[in-house]
């Protein structure tokens, strides 16, 4: 995997996705059709005012372009009714359950900052992270909530 930077504050998603991938920022936003640049949020600062990209976005760009993608929520929860929850997993599961994946397998983490500050994408590869906006770690520089594993695959003509 090569490091792709993010062109502004908005694009951590399709920088990650691009490196994970090997297409180009430009393809994602080809497919998807936008830039990520529109406000949407008016009252919130930049990065958080932009429109940027939803997981879902990249999804659908990447199964297009030839990807299987998987979606893991790190903390999953069970409801019987939307209101009444409960966690599927200990601690502990969870954390071995996330090192398997990070370990066995390449993608995309979606979480909020160390610092707090708003939500952040990075890439990461057996455990190698891929901070578009930073250097290459062997520590998840964000705390995940949910993960994207990319598979290649065959496009169906």
């Amino acid at each position: 995997m090569d490091m792709i930077p993010q062109r502004n504050r908005w694009s951590c998603s399709i920088a990650a996705a691009a490196m994970v991938t090997g297409l180009t920022i430009h393809d994602f936003i080809k497919y998807i059709g936008h830039d990520g640049s529109d406000i949407v949020f008016p009252d919130l600062s930049s990065p958080t005012c932009c429109k940027g990209f939803t997981t879902a976005e990249i999804v659908d760009a990447a199964m297009s372009l030839g990807w299987s993608v998987t979606n893991i929520e790190c903390y999953p929860v069970a409801t019987p009714d939307g209101v009444h929850t409960r966690d599927v997993y200990s601690e502990n599961k969870i954390k071995s359950r996330m090192e398997h994946y990070f370990k066995h397998y390449s993608g995309v983490a979606v979480g909020e900052r160390l610092d707090g500050l708003y939500w952040h994408c990075v890439a990461w590869d057996k455990n190698r992270w891929f901070d578009p906006s930073g250097p290459i770690t062997t520590t998840c520089p964000i705390n995940p909530a949910q993960f994207l594993i990319f598979q290649k695959t065959q496009l169906n003509s």
